[in-house]
């Protein structure tokens, strides 16, 4: 009989049981016979005799006894006493003594760790109570897909007879914190049908928390019990939120705010710092959502506990919570509930003051454009207070961007709405002067040091997509870049991380991702209005990216190369194209891949092939791409019809590749292939 089966009483499968003790080869073949293997002796099966008899195993300082046999007579005396403990229907775990733990580690590599605590599942054994056992435990659930699956007893799960006997073997073997950990790793996974396994057995392992400590006079033991309750029902809101399921999610959170205020009042400003994350994840779930509602509701009950001022205490919570309530009264399209909130919640700065020089205030109460006497202002907020805003709900900024980006974006949504398009193109034009005064008035100021070019977007869209002047477009933001606040201006990005970018060495670099996407104001332009742009219109703003370090990007060449198709410059575009394909960017754009298979440019490397065939297609018949195809690729490719110039209403080629064709000099185009040489392009 082999080693193992004396052990375990199976016989070893794969490597779930074959890399057990060492990877020992002797597990595929008989002892040998010159190896000593001490007769366990008869153990008095209480736990002081089992924590002495492992420790003297380990001990051994016997020379004829090899660590692998002193790790096989440990497992047999755990084995022996996990098979003792079921006799007698001993349901708790077995503890080791951590020195066990300790010896483990030492003498098993991190390739073997799976095995052993593989053989502590089945044996019942604590991984909880030493910080040795945890580190392989933590280890493991960062590990690949098959020990996580280990450690989250998902496998157990699936061979288990019943859900009690999953539960009973979960809560057996971790502790609370430990099941968190774990209960997290499965919902960040997405295991959402076995995750009610996982729920239920926290409720279970809270009951017995519970229950242990019914009798006990323990200040200290019974907080941090009301504290691990506090932290099961937030991570079953974590949860819930992560389904979207925002009608359960109230209820619990309210749950949570009871029972956070049932904690001692000296402890819960120690503690408030748990509800940030879940206040946040709800109010922003409510918000995609558009339950606004709910928000207030969620808010006015903060307030009714009494709870807003602590947790307004911390800087950088109440600055996101801020922008989430802004952004959800978006959703009203009303800029004058959204001046009446900041003004009775925002503490500092004086943002009325603000919005005064700004011109907002007038425009919004008194539909004109200027700045308001000291007299008039003050009769424009105490007639228009905001008596539902809680007293209690203020807020210190350092940073107005974010505020100016939403309250322009509803002005200037609600001007297109109610007015004609030369009222509306006049008040943009006076509210953009507005701005830059005071921008370069104030941008030494602390609430203005972080400014960025997400109001000079909004502005951008209104003038291109609204009042469809693009010419105006193309003057604002030359004179947006001749300003002086835009040596202090950062191009607003939706992404923190850094990405590579290419020079015209062919040197790596990284640079910030901020000018990635359409929130820097230069690609907005070129791409949005490319067509009605000059090509010395293009250069002009080309210079200035180049003056500014401001790198192209896909977007920016994209449009460049169509341009220059249409205009018959297919070495330039050629050229303009060699940038984006030797960066290695990935190239989804169809109407690119069909010219790029037309004048047979190198392909990239991660092309779609059945975009490839469909283009070949095409080719074979002399055809261009039509209108239906046009319209796959716009809402492929630009599901936001704001940020693309395709025109899929008459479906041709020129239709989509710009207007007229507009005849330069080659001195233009010389001096566009320079300033191409010069940008960087990320």
């Amino acid at each position: 009989m082999r080693v193992w089966a004396r052990v375990s009483g199976r016989i070893p499968r794969d490597r779930v049981v074959y890399n057990t003790v060492y990877r020992y080869r002797s597990l595929t073949r008989p002892i040998s016979t010159t190896t000593t293997v001490p007769t366990i002796p008869s153990i008095d099966y209480n736990w002081i005799q089992f924590k002495t008899s492992l420790l003297s195993t380990i001990n051994n300082n016997n020379n004829t006894i090899t660590t692998s046999d002193k790790i096989l007579q440990v497992y047999t005396l755990i084995s022996t006493q996990h098979d003792f403990c079921q006799s007698n229907q001993n349901t708790r775990p077995i503890s080791l003594p951590n020195a066990i733990h300790s010896w483990f580690i030492q003498n098993l590599t991190p390739e073997q760790w799976y095995d052993h605590i593989n053989n502590m599942i089945n044996w019942d054994i604590n991984l909880s109570n030493s910080p040795y056992c945890q580190k392989m435990v933590v280890k493991l659930l960062q590990s690949t897909e098959f020990d996580i699956q280990l450690i989250t007893l998902e496998n157990y799960l699936i061979t288990a007879k019943s859900q009690e006997q999953f539960i009973n073997k979960f809560i057996k073997l971790y502790d609370w914190n430990t099941m968190i950990l774990i209960v997290n790793n499965v919902v960040k996974r997405g295991n959402w049908k076995i995750i009610p396994y996982y729920l239920t057995a926290l409720i279970e392992k809270l009951n017995q928390l519970q229950k242990n400590m019914s009798n006990v006079n323990d200040i200290k033991r019974q907080l941090s019990l009301q504290k691990s309750f506090i932290k099961f029902l937030i991570e079953l809101l974590l949860i819930l939120s992560s389904l979207n399921n925002w009608k359960l999610v109230i209820p619990i959170f309210k749950l949570i705010i009871e029972s956070m205020n049932t904690l001692p009042p000296s402890t819960i400003q120690d503690n408030l710092s748990m509800l940030n994350k879940p206040i946040l994840k709800i109010i922003n779930l409510l918000r995609l959502n558009n339950q606004t509602d709910e928000i207030f509701q969620i808010i006015s009950f903060l307030n009714n506990k009494n709870l807003l001022p602590n947790l307004l205490s911390s800087f950088q919570f109440q600055k996101r919570l801020l922008n989430e309530i802004v952004t959800c009264l978006r959703s009203f399209n009303d800029p004058k509930l959204t001046i009446q909130f900041l003004s009775a919640t925002v503490k500092s700065p004086n943002i009325i003051s603000i919005l005064n020089e700004l011109g907002m205030i007038n425009l919004v109460f008194r539909n004109q454009i200027g700045v308001l006497s000291s007299h008039d202002l003050s009769e424009i907020i105490q007639t228009n207070s905001n008596q539902f805003i809680s007293t209690n709900l203020k807020f210190k900024i350092d940073d107005m961007a974010p505020i100016l980006n939403e309250l322009y974006l509803v002005i200037l949504k609600s001007n297109n709405e109610i007015m004609t398009p030369e009222e509306n193109k006049l008040i943009t034009l006076k509210l953009y002067n507005h701005y830059v005064t005071k921008l370069n008035k104030s941008i030494k100021q602390y609430y203005f040091w972080k400014n960025d070019t997400g109001v000079i977007i909004q502005f951008l869209k209104t003038i291109i997509y609204q009042l469809h002047d693009h010419s105006l477009a193309y003057e604002i933001l030359l004179d947006f870049s001749n300003q002086k606040l835009m040596k202090k201006i950062r191009i607003v990005t939706s992404q923190s991380k850094i990405l590579k970018n290419i020079d015209t060495t062919g040197q790596y670099k990284r640079v910030p991702v901020s000018y990635v996407n359409n929130n820097c104001p230069f690609t907005l332009l070129i791409q949005s209005s490319n067509k009605y742009l000059s090509m010395n219109q293009i250069l002009k703003l080309l210079s200035i990216m180049q003056d500014k370090n401001i790198p192209l990007n896909f977007n920016i060449c994209c449009s460049m190369i169509l341009k220059l198709i249409h205009l018959k410059r297919i070495d330039d575009a050629k050229v303009w194209y060699d940038k984006i394909y030797y960066g290695q960017f990935d190239i989804n754009h169809f109407i690119l891949l069909y010219y790029v298979r037309k004048f047979n440019w190198p392909l990239p490397s991660n092309v779609n092939q059945e975009s490839i065939n469909e283009i070949d297609q095409l080719l074979g018949k002399g055809l261009s791409p039509i209108k239906s195809l046009l319209k796959e690729a716009k809402n492929e490719h630009f599901p936001d019809a704001e940020t693309t110039d395709i025109d899929v209403h008459n479906g041709s080629e020129d239709d989509y590749l710009f207007m007229e064709r507009q005849e330069t000099d080659d001195s233009v185009f010389e001096e566009i292939s320079n300033c191409l040489q010069r940008i960087k392009v990320i």
